[in-house]
């Protein structure tokens, strides 16, 4: 073996090259000493080597180059007698034969082909892109984002580090991503090709795809194919169609037409010791006599759109698989994605568990319907038609756009609750899935699916179509606080057992919370909406929706754009009594921004059994021009209920009332003037700006009927206070520097402190600050509003929402003070309970030491 090494100083010298002469193969070209500026095209089936500077460009033929070129090599030494390469750093592009090749890259990002035979092809550094041809290839991407393609044969394919895009091509193949965000394809291993015998005196015409045909040759078979169905005997249709020849007998002819040169392929079962060939521009007749002396003819009309070259048209590789082959596939590290093509065979995929570890499978492009079958939440197995894959460390599953069938339920020892669980996207079609032990993750994607959520916390989205989605599997235990969403299409949902939150999406939905404080929301559509048992949440949304909350203690929301909404079984699942002031213990809907006392709500439903704001004249008439207005042909109608079905919850805010005077830095403003925004001085930390302001109305009737929501009244001068005022009755007084007093202890220890009910009811009003604040009211120190249980219990839903809002995470918490004091702060004091405020008022109420 000669070895040739290309430099800076000899790339460009003729005498270099003509001094080149080799009879066979074996050798090896070393371009590796040229710099990254340089970039080398070696095309050994063309017969042509092109070398670039960036400036110059120097062009090399061999013995077989028939057109001009700056240099040639020495005798008759063709390029595919160099069966070893090294490239240049620069990115270069090579071209190898149909032999065995050897091709090492250096830096830069190379196009390297290694054409028919069994080659060794290593990218090294760059983003290179790789094609092993025909022949079973051994190819290494190495560094760098690599796209490597092994083509016809039985391929090893590392791609190393990088992000790289693998396919083995056809024929059994070993595929590993190595380190990276790999994808890798599985299939197109030409399973759906046929092979078409040809017998003496066929003419036989193939189809714009992918064509095959076996031939025998012989003195008893010549005959004629296209591998096109055009009018025009050239024209090829850009697929690689191929003839196989099955033995070396002699003399037979095959005519074949619509050759594309450089595509299609003529593979013959071993190389020839001669060759003849007469050629016009389209045409030419090539006869092969073999080491048995026997000879076969090849006339053949070509499309003309590549030089001709007899290398671009024989081969004595294997030709491509007519079955499917039988790949291995390994991501490595990081996130692999393995695309699945049809005919991907009997395959095995291993998505690897290092570094980021979130591995897909994506089914998408197959055209037809599979099974899938997890052992577990990451192994199983895909079947469609005569292929089987199996797969093992797979996080992900895109499914097809057909309807699959999916079964992840083999039982998982050890996997409960929000443990990992199957995630899976369904795409198109009618699929059916099972989830796993785990929390799973299922799309059904587009059509009618039938989707069983199982054990574990589960997200399902049903998606387009008519879904039927249920949290629970059939088996005892196989529960879990399941996210279930119908999407469009009429669904059917079935949360099941534990917590769940259910949507219907768009259409007209039918939504059964069945046990656990379920929230259930219908959204557009007339939907059915049912809680079951327990303390559910439920909103219907848009449309005209019935909505029953079953056992225990329901919660209803009705907002402005909700349609005609029917309540079935309001107050039959409380487990209190009405009008006892804790809106907890029986059914609730908040309506305090449509109506402004009882009486107006009770005096609506009484005019046509529907609340909807439709009594503005006659006896009752209420002036809603000041509330949230409904529209026309909205409202709310109450199955079985009676003007007592409605009472007033507790649902009093707890601050200041209105008319209470506030310590500005620009004086005293009454507490309804004060805006967000607003600067407020503080005793501990000087003028702070209001985030949020809170009004609740209580009106008298609500007052006389629940005597917990009526306020505290201080007269002026009792704490120093410059005029009476109201507070409600948990508000913190300050009595010394160190602890708060509430107001209701107050009245019970002090003279001139003492409960009210207002003839005209009362506005509570709260104001929040970044963190807990003492503030001076009527010049006298307290307290700022602070998120505690019972403030948020008394509050309304709109007012909780808003304070949510600034505070968010009171919405992720349990209401208790623990909770309180870690989303919002502590509080800006301690609170004395009711035998220490009494003690104070014994000791002679000794003088307020802050008061102002």
């Amino acid at each position: 073996m000669a070895i040739y090494t290309v430099t800076t100083s000899n790339w460009d010298d003729p005498s270099f090259w003509s001094s080149i002469s080799e009879t066979g193969t074996g050798n090896e070209l070393d371009c590796s000493f040229l710099p990254s500026a340089f970039t080398v095209t070696f095309d050994a089936p063309s017969g042509l080597v092109t070398i670039t500077d960036g400036s110059t460009t120097f062009t090399i033929g061999d013995a077989t180059y028939g057109g001009s070129s700056d240099a040639s090599l020495g005798g008759s030494t063709e390029w595919t007698f160099f069966d070893t390469y090294v490239t240049s750093d620069g990115g270069d592009d090579y071209t190898g034969g149909d032999g065995v090749d050897s091709v090492e890259s250096g830096d830069g990002d190379d196009t390297l082909s290694g054409g028919g035979g069994d080659d060794w092809i290593d990218g090294w550094n760059g983003d290179d892109s790789i094609d092993g041809g025909d022949g079973n290839d051994e190819i290494y991407g190495y560094d760098g984002n690599d796209t490597i393609d092994g083509d016809a044969g039985n391929d090893t394919i590392k791609g190393e580090d990088g992000d790289d895009l693998l396919d083995g091509g056809a024929g059994d193949d070993t595929v590993e991503g190595g380190q990276g965000n790999d994808t890798m394809i599985s299939g197109n291993d030409a399973g759906s090709v046929s092979a078409i015998t040809v017998n003496d005196g066929d003419d036989l015409t193939g189809t714009s795809g992918v064509d095959a045909f076996e031939w025998a040759g012989g003195a008893e078979n010549s005959a004629t194919i296209r591998f096109n169905n055009s009018p025009t005997a050239g024209d090829g249709d850009g697929e690689a169609d191929f003839v196989h020849v099955t033995t070396t007998d002699d003399a037979g002819t095959l005519t074949i037409g619509d050759f594309d040169v450089g595509t299609d392929k003529i593979y013959v079962q071993e190389s020839w010791v001669g060759m003849s060939v007469s050629s016009s521009p389209g045409y030419a007749y090539i006869t092969l006599t073999y080491a048995n002396g026997n000879q076969q003819s090849f006339e053949i009309y070509h499309d003309n759109s590549a030089p001709f070259s007899t290398s671009l048209v024989f081969s004595t590789a294997i030709p491509p698989s007519l079955e499917s082959g039988s790949d291995s596939l390994s991501g490595g590290d990081d996130a692999d994605t393995f695309i699945v093509q049809d005919g991907f065979g009997n395959d095995t995929v291993d998505g690897g568990s290092g570094g980021t570890d979130d591995d897909t499978i994506d089914l998408s492009a197959l055209s037809g319907p599979v099974t899938i079958t997890y052992n577990d939440t990451s192994d199983g197995a895909i079947i469609d038609g005569s292929d089987t894959m199996t797969f093992e460390e797979i996080e992900n599953i895109i499914a097809t756009h057909q309807g699959d069938s999916i079964d992840g339920s083999a039982d998982q020892t050890g996997l409960i609750g929000d443990a990992p669980g199957v995630d899976i996207l369904g795409l198109g079609g009618d699929d059916t899935i099972t989830g796993g032990r785990g929390g799973d993750t299922i799309d059904g994607g587009e059509g009618a699916d039938s989707i069983v959520a199982g054990y574990g916390d589960d997200s399902v989205l049903g998606g387009d179509g008519a879904d039927t989605l249920y949290g629970d599997g059939p088996n005892p235990g196989d529960v879990g606080n399941d996210t279930i969403e119908g999407g469009a299409g009429n669904d059917y949902i079935d949360g099941g057992d534990q917590a769940d939150t259910l949507s219907g999406g768009a259409d007209n939905d039918t939504v059964l919370g069945g046990e656990g404080d379920d929230e259930i929301s219908g959204e557009d559509g007339q939907d059915v909406l049912q809680g079951g048992f327990g303390a559910d949440t439920l909103d219907g949304g848009g449309g005209n929706d019935v909505l029953t909350g079953g056992a225990g203690d329901d919660t209803f929301v009705y907002q402005v754009g909700d349609g005609l909404d029917t309540i079935t079984d309001f107050n039959t699942g409380n487990t209190g009594a009405l009008g006892d002031g804790d809106p907890t213990n029986n059914d609730f809907i908040d309506l305090s921004n449509f109506y402004d006392d009882i009486n107006e709500l009770r005096n609506d439903w009484a005019d046509d059994g529907i609340l909807n704001q439709s009594n503005t004249t006659g006896p009752g008439a209420a002036d809603y021009s000041d509330n949230t207005q409904m529209a026309d042909g909205e409202g709310i109608a109450f199955e079985g209920a009676s003007p007592e079905s409605f009472t007033t919850d507790n649902t009093g805010v707890v601050c200041f009332t209105q008319g209470t005077a506030i310590r500005t830095p620009k004086g005293d403003v009454l507490i309804e003037d004060l805006r967000v925004g607003d600067l407020v001085c503080t005793l501990d930390n000087g003028p702070q700006r209001l985030v949020w302001i809170g009004k609740r109305r209580v009106t008298a009737l609500e007052l006389s009927l629940h005597p917990n929501l009526r306020p505290i009244r201080i007269q002026r001068g009792v704490l120093d206070n410059t005029r009476k005022m109201l507070v409600s009755r948990q508000h913190g007084m300050l009595l010394d520097q160190d602890h708060f007093a509430r107001a209701v202890h107050l009245s019970k220890s002090l003279r001139g402190v003492g409960i009210v009910s207002p003839e005209g009811g009362v506005t509570y009003v709260h104001l929040l600050f970044e963190a807990h604040q003492v503030i001076f009211a009527e010049g006298i120190p307290s307290e700022s509003f602070f998120p505690g249980p019972q403030a948020l219990a008394m509050m309304d839903a709109v007012s909780k929402a808003e304070l949510k809002a600034h505070i968010p995470l009171l919405a992720t918490t349990a209401p208790n003070l623990l909770n309180a004091r870690i989303a919002y702060g502590a509080q800006a004091r301690l609170f004395w309970g009711k035998r220490d405020v009494m003690e104070w008022a014994r000791m002679d109420m000794p003088t307020l030491a802050l008061a102002g």
